[in-house]
């Protein structure tokens, strides 16, 4: 729901080994249509598989919104709801002073938020450092409700949650901007990011073999070589953002 390009990405599946960067499925056709009758045709315009669109806002509250996407001759097609999402009451910073390991004192952020009550959400939390989206691998947070599981309806997020996304091995600083970013995604998205999650920090004694995460993507096709693993998913997102100082 924010007024930016909004980005639909087409690639090719690989070999779970091969170490190559996947290849781009260019010449499709995606639009997605609005269950109020609105079309949004995505288009490749650099011929890498990101599908964009940008014109204005897109997504809107309570809007179901349905892919279409045709490709070497197969349909793909999904659909997703946007839910409503919460609004970060604010961000505040702890400061722990100098000790061992940490020479200079750091500090870590938490952000507060209060569930919508009364229903079911599904949340993800992310941060922006300078600008920067943290990709680590425990940058992923999901909770249903504000928490780990139900019971939280209506509540304030709970204490792990807040504070879930900072950098242990690398604290905040003075001077820095930070952007929490909260956004409500279906139940179906929520397992998605879990499974994630999951295959990329799997390893050590107890690994298990790796396996494509679920998906949301139809195809026309009954033949397995043509069927599609990936997610289709629209977003409402609140945000706050602010500079660590004293």
């Amino acid at each position: 729901n924010l007024s930016e390009k909004q980005v639909i990405k087409l690639q090719l599946s690989k070999e779970f080994f091969d170490q190559n960067s996947q290849e781009a499925a260019t010449g499709a056709s995606v639009k997605v249509t609005a269950s109020d009758g609105k079309t949004y045709n995505f288009t490749d315009l650099d011929n890498n598989g990101e599908y964009t669109w940008s014109d204005s806002v897109l997504v809107h509250l309570g809007i179901d919104y349905s892919l279409e996407i045709n490709y070497n001759g197969q349909t793909y097609t999904s659909t997703s709801m946007a839910n409503p999402v919460p609004v970060i009451d604010s961000l505040n910073f702890t400061f722990t002073a100098a000790g061992v390991g940490s020479p200079t004192g750091v500090y870590s952020a938490e952000f507060f938020a209060t569930d919508i009550p009364n229903r079911q959400d599904f949340y993800r939390a992310r941060v922006f450092r300078n600008g920067e989206l943290d990709t680590r691998k425990g940058g992923i947070v999901v909770t249903v409700d504000g928490a780990f599981g139900a019971g939280n309806d209506g509540l304030q997020f709970i204490f792990p949650i807040r504070v879930g996304l900072n950098d242990r091995e690398a604290p905040y600083q003075l001077g820095e901007v930070v952007k929490f970013e909260l956004m409500s995604i279906n139940k179906e998205v929520y397992f998605f990011f879990n499974q994630v999650a999951s295959q990329i920090n799997n390893g050590g004694l107890f690994a298990v073999p790796p396996s494509n995460v679920r998906t949301n993507i139809v195809s026309s096709s009954t033949e397995s070589a043509k069927k599609a693993i990936g997610m289709f998913s629209v977003l409402m997102v609140s945000s706050f953002e602010k500079t660590v100082a004293e």
